[in-house]
């Protein structure tokens, strides 16, 4: 009798553990391991959401890649520009779901409890099933503003998105050169008009064309540019 009755607990469990596929498959970030205020926030905030993330370290400025590189600054801009290149590298080749992509400088519109978060985020990600690419933060210019709205946008920022091994793949094969651009540059001149999740929120600390779940804090005591820095 107590065989019968554990039985079908142990089957709904298995199911939950084994079959129920996840919302996110994994959460990448870019971090310095020099930038201890920046690692320590991002531990804050994936904390604050309830997760982990995997830490990925920047391609180092000694790269055999980035010393062909002419300039300090552009060096630097290739260092970041790699390191997502990196990431799409790991996701392509892996099962199909979601992956989740920070950069350090990321937070969290206050307007949204952070426990709450990937329950709203599961909601949204019903609506676009079809989509292999979504920002949750982007940053506007006076050129953008009038032509994006929630379900298409193109801008600038990539400190927070969500892509599909799919969606990898079609920016390797998009992306023509990865130097001497911005990686802002290189995604917007890759990718099609793409989702903003949250673009009803705006973030007028920091600037007010700037939309989404995610938004660069600039303002905050642990930034500080990396491109500068």
């Amino acid at each position: 009798m107590i065989l019968l009755f554990i039985l079908p607990l142990i089957l709904i469990l298995g199911y939950f553990l084994f079959f129920k596929k996840r919302l996110i498959e994994n959460i990448y970030y870019i971090n310095r391991i020099r930038d201890v205020k920046r690692g320590k926030h991002m531990k804050n905030f994936l904390q604050s959401l309830n997760t982990k993330g995997e830490r990925i370290e920047p391609v180092p400025l000694n790269d055999e890649r980035i010393l062909k590189i002419r300039g300090e600054k552009w060096q630097k801009h290739c260092s970041l520009s790699l390191t997502h290149k990196l990431i799409l590298e790991k996701i392509v080749n892996k099962k199909c779901g979601w992956y989740l992509v920070f950069e350090d400088d990321v937070d969290l519109t206050s307007e949204i409890n952070p426990e709450n978060f990937f329950k709203i985020l599961a909601k949204d990600l019903e609506k676009y099933k079809d989509q292999d690419f979504i920002y949750l933060g982007i940053c506007l210019d006076s050129s953008q503003v009038n032509r994006c709205r929630e379900d298409s946008c193109k801008g600038w920022c990539t400190h927070a998105y969500l892509v599909k091994p799919k969606g990898a793949r079609k920016l390797l094969n998009n992306v023509k050169t990865w130097y001497y651009r911005s990686i802002d540059v290189i995604f917007m001149q890759a990718l099609d008009y793409k989702p903003v999740l949250g673009y009803k929120y705006t973030h007028d600390q920091i600037d007010a064309h700037h939309h989404g779940y995610m938004f660069q804090n600039r303002i905050a005591d642990w930034y500080a540019p990396i491109i500068d820095s």
